[in-house]
């Protein structure tokens, strides 16, 4: 008996309505989509054996995130067509736009014509038979999976390629850095005759070229990439180690702290291990530089002008809502005090569920980071932001579906404008898996996003995440911060719930040592120029902004509140409180002195900043199995959870004495500058006069 399809009239129905009816669906079924009139995000985020046919040309995310479902496009598609799919089939009978198959973990993606530029972009697994030609940079960071290509490939085919193969029938017009062609073999043939058949197609194998990876672009160095060298193995079994990079006795870097004179001790060491090796420093944690910062800010506290709460009666309340501007369920915590996001990969697994314990102990949030969703996190986690980022390592619909937000990370206080990095000593077999790499080598991060380029993209790309969550859950953007008005503005624009503001203070796992010191504006200046865009082109403040970047104490979360965020965000303090930099780890509740595993690295506790190396003395930033035993989860939670409630009570404190009854109360009037940079970049008078720099004097009457 056959069974009529189910049909989607999207001249009658929005794009949500069918795809909230389709995900509906649990078992086989036929449908029609008619009528797409080149509409976004049409059968998106499908997880189920569907055959799908859309009768008509369509838009951006097309057959975005599927699992298991076939559909097929009668016409073309826009950008990003089957992005991030996981299973399934998707063929497309006409042309295809930029991005096609970005980020694909899985099934198979057929397009019949051409398709355009960035074909294959980020590639995680998936396979691409293109019947027609490719535009450039087509399988640009492809990571693995088999890209075919009937017709021509455009310039920079395979840029910066990892495991994924190429073949190519006609021309390639140049091949992209790390990219190289390679003889045909019987795999080769085997794997083309396989996917022409499953793609309807009938070329001959041997008029086939081969490109794949000349693997050239792995490891930043011998002694940081290798787990077997020197440094690693001394630090692991406790003997000592030569200092010094192999190939030549150079001393570690030195960053004993800021100092103002132009070729100080730090500059020449600086200068000659640039000349020695000619490469640039990678490091962890923040910025070292003295800048302004909320140190530089005061509370006028209350006294006769004002009438200050009795700290052990009457309640000052500190429930915090996030996403509340279109979400079903916005995130209601009990501390405007949440967990920034720290990749399992740069952290190890028990710090990561020490995390979610503590956040979850705390009332509030923690965020997962590069690499994707572990177990652990999400069993310990009540509320857990998951990320978006260029790199899509690890990322996948159904994690997304079990996320309680979800955050597209466009730039990193300690970063923007550059992507990650995880060096080879952490990239552990785990780590690998999860984000389809080979173990044991140097991984980058893109800076870019795979399927969409500006804000408008952006907006659509949103919409999609949206499409396929039911819009259950709040999508936050967070920025690093540079040209914070207009970045805002253009957030607002896209459609986010909330933004996330990362000041220069941020930390990273690991980054150029120039990126940290010398790319950003710090905190301070960035909360006022938030505050001011969101004032202008968000009156009714629907969106909600969480600031980064430096925050370590109660008086730091209570100032960021008084600028006019909503909320914080921690990462570097919540590592110190698990025992980063500390001389000493716990191990069966007696401390353990890691002096000498820090002299090891070429550093002390206090001054380390090695977490790149993944060779961390107290167990946080590794991936080394006997290492990471030196931070037991319940222990690190514990610890996490008190430095939080301590945090929130002194945010208590000052809003009572400045006479709130909640936190969120707080104000700009509360605050006067104790400099006059501070002054200018916070937007608040300085100390003792009613003059802030730049600003027109205050004239009474």
């Amino acid at each position: 008996m056959t069974v009529d399809p189910l049909t989607c009239d999207l001249a009658e129905r929005s794009v949500t309505e069918v795809n909230r009816r389709l995900h509906a669906l649990s078992g086989p079924a036929a449908v029609e989509i008619l009528h797409p009139l080149g509409r976004h995000n049409v059968a998106c985020g499908l997880n189920a054996p569907l055959d799908v046919r859309v009768r008509g040309h369509s838009g951006y995310f097309t057959a975005g995130m599927n699992q298991r479902a076939s559909v097929t496009v009668h016409g073309n598609v826009g950008w990003s067509v089957a992005e991030n799919m996981m299973s399934g089939t998707v063929r497309v009978t006409g042309f295809a736009s930029e991005c096609a198959g970005a980020s694909a973990h899985g099934g198979l993606l057929v397009i019949d014509g051409d398709a355009s530029s960035r074909c294959g972009i980020s590639l995680k697994g998936g396979d691409i038979v293109v019947g027609g030609s490719v535009g450039h940079m087509s399988a640009f960071m492809a990571q693995a999976g088999r890209i075919v290509v009937c017709g021509d490939a455009g310039a920079g085919l395979g840029d910066s390629l990892y495991e994924a193969v190429i073949y190519v029938r006609g021309r390639i017009h140049g091949l992209g850095a790390d990219a190289r062609i390679e003889p045909l073999g019987r795999e080769d043939r085997q794997a083309l005759v396989e996917l022409l058949r499953r793609a309807g197609r009938d070329e001959e194998p041997d008029s086939f070229t081969r490109v794949a990876s000349a693997k050239q672009l792995y490891h930043w160095s011998p002694d940081h990439g290798n787990p077997d060298s020197e440094r690693g193995a001394a630090v692991r079994s406790g003997e000592p180690a030569a200092s010094g990079r192999s190939g030549g006795a150079v001393e570690a870097p030195r960053w004993a702290g800021a100092v103002s004179r132009h070729y100080d001790a730090d500059t020449l060491d600086y200068i000659r291990r640039a000349a020695e090796t000619g490469v640039y420093d990678i490091r962890g944690l923040g910025a070292k530089r003295r800048v302004p910062s909320f140190d530089d800010l005061t509370f006028l506290t209350a006294s006769m002008s004002r009438y200050p709460l009795e700290g052990y009666r009457e309640r000052c309340s500190t429930k915090t809502v996030l996403g509340s501007r279109r979400a079903e369920r916005p995130l209601t915590l009990a501390t405007p005090i949440t967990i920034a996001g720290m990749s399992f990969g740069s952290l190890s697994a028990n710090v990561k569920e020490a995390l979610g314990r503590a956040a979850t102990a705390a009332g509030t949030s923690t965020t997962t980071g590069d690499g994707g969703m572990t177990a652990e996190e999400r069993r310990a986690s009540r509320t857990l932001v998951y990320q978006c980022l260029p790199s899509r390592y690890g990322f996948n619909p159904d994690d997304l579906r079990r996320a309680d937000a979800v955050e597209i990370v466009v730039g990193q206080g300690a970063k923007p404008g550059g992507g990650g990095m995880l060096l080879g000593l952490k990239v552990s077999e785990r780590v690998a898996a999860m984000r389809t790499l080979p173990a044991g080598i140097d991984q980058r991060s893109a800076c870019r996003h795979p399927d969409w380029v500006g804000p408008d993209d952006l907006a659509i790309k949103i919409e999609e995440l949206r499409e396929v969550t039911d819009n259950r859950i709040p999508v936050f953007i967070k920025i690093g911060a540079t040209r914070v008005a207009d970045d805002v503005k253009l957030c607002v624009k896209s459609g986010a719930d909330v933004i996330v503001l990362d000041g220069m203070q941020g930390g990273t796992a690991a980054t150029q040592q120039v990126f940290i010191e010398h790319a950003g504006i710090p905190t301070l200046p960035a909360v006022r120029q938030a505050v001011e865009a969101l004032e202008e082109v968000d009156p009714a403040r629907e969106v909600q902004l969480v600031v980064s970047g430096g925050i370590r104490s109660g008086a730091d979360v209570a100032k960021a509140l008084a600028l006019g965020a909503d909320a914080v965000s921690i990462g570097q303090a919540v590592l110190m409180a698990l025992g980063c930099n500390s001389p000493a780890y716990v191990r069966g509740g007696e401390r353990v002195d890691a002096t000498a595993d820090y002299h090891r690295l070429g550093t002390a506790p206090g001054r380390c900043h090695q977490c790149q190396t993944g060779l961390c003395p107290v167990g946080v930033t590794t991936q080394d199995p006997d290492l990471e035993q030196r931070l037991d989860p319940e222990w690190g939670a514990r610890r996490v959870r008190n430095y939080l409630a301590t945090l929130t009570m002194e945010l208590t404190t000052l809003a009572r004495a400045c006479g709130k009854s909640d936190v969120h109360h707080l104000e700009r009037e509360d605050l006067a500058a104790l400099t006059v940079e501070a002054a200018a970049m916070a937007g608040v008078p300085l100390a003792g006069t009613d003059w802030i720099p730049g600003r027109p004097p205050h004239t009474a009457g």
